[in-house]
């Protein structure tokens, strides 16, 4: 009698398990929207997190600072914040609040570990197409643009938004044959098209620091430690840094010195930005600004170290975009 009670408790028992775990996986989850990956990992397999990562996607949630795009690659959380920028056709000051559910937007940014944090938000025109080329000449309401299959006939209007980096207010009239441009519109027929969105692209700057090995007048031939000899294009706009020099040129540089060099990456070379030539003797810090007292600049470095920094008459200072910075 014991053995048939203690069987028939075994048997609901394992009845009960075979009703409960189905029950269990059945339950969804508190919030879909965390099991969404921040971003596919097979993505930025090869970007490394670099600037310039792109994603296109139509919008499916809009919470806070977080946008949900729907792409190819699945659901991914874009991450925005204060410095984002919003670019909506014939809507001034775009923010996250003009951003909807079921726009077709193209969001640039970077990878921070799984999240990726949005630099650029672009709202794409219904039935939108984006191109890419070389301006070849410019109109009054149009201009001509070559990409890698076609030349189009790109046409203006009063609706046309137009975004040139350091030009307030940008129109076509700031644009120039030569120029590198993404276009953003319609097409209107075979070879025409009606732009929306005219965006310069930024050059690919990268620096460089090697061994000079030939001056020329507009250029100068660095060997790089590892790697093949690079020309250096230089124009009236690269800045050129010497020890002890003022308003040094590349009349100031000489073959074995060494230099560490700013510029816009091409085919055939480095456009040289800005050139540094470093002393034999010269040691590098890199690290935050934690205070600046008389001549004294209190640096904290990756290690958590505080190192004093002293400065006087001859130092030079570098700031981007301010001229002749001082301490």
């Amino acid at each position: 009698m014991k053995l048939r009670v203690g069987l028939l408790v075994f048997a609901v028992a394992v009845l009960a398990l075979i009703v409960a775990i189905p029950a269990t996986a059945a339950i969804p989850a508190a919030d879909q929207r965390e099991q969404v990956p921040e971003y596919p990992g097979k993505v930025l397999q090869d970007t490394n997190g670099h600037p310039g990562l792109r994603l296109v996607g139509s919008v499916i949630e809009v919470d806070e600072r977080v946008i949900v795009l729907d792409t190819p690659l699945g659901k991914i959380n874009v991450h925005t914040d204060a410095t984002t920028r919003f670019v909506i056709s014939n809507v001034a000051s775009p923010s996250l609040d003009d951003i909807a559910i079921g726009m077709r937007v193209a969001v640039q940014g970077r990878r921070r570990g799984q999240i990726f944090r949005a630099q650029a938000v672009l709202v794409l025109p219904e039935n939108g197409d984006r191109m890419r080329g070389e301006v070849t000449a410019v109109g009054e309401d149009s201009l001509e643009l070559v990409t890698d299959n076609e030349t189009l006939s790109v046409m203006v209007d009063e609706r046309t938004h137009f975004r040139l980096p350091g030009i307030e207010n940008p129109s076509l009239a700031d644009l120039n044959a030569g120029d590198q441009i993404v276009i953003t519109g319609v097409h209107q027929g075979e070879g025409v098209f009606l732009a929306r969105l005219v965006a310069s692209v930024l050059p690919h700057v990268e620096e460089r620091q090697g061994t000079i090995v030939a001056v020329g007048a507009e250029s100068l031939t660095v060997q790089l430690p590892r790697g093949p000899e690079v020309l250096l294009t230089i124009t009236d706009k690269t800045i050129v840094f010497v020890p002890g020099i003022v308003d040094a040129t590349v009349a100031d540089v000489a073959v074995g010195d060494v230099i560490r060099v700013r510029g816009a990456v091409a085919d055939d070379g480095i456009l040289a930005l800005r050139i540094i030539v470093i002393p034999p003797d010269a040691a590098a810090l890199l690290g935050v600004v934690r205070s600046v007292e008389g001549t004294t600049v209190q640096v904290e470095t990756r290690t958590e170290q505080c190192i004093s920094v002293q400065t006087d008459a001859a130092t030079q200072i570098i700031v981007p975009g301010v001229d002749a910075p001082t301490l």
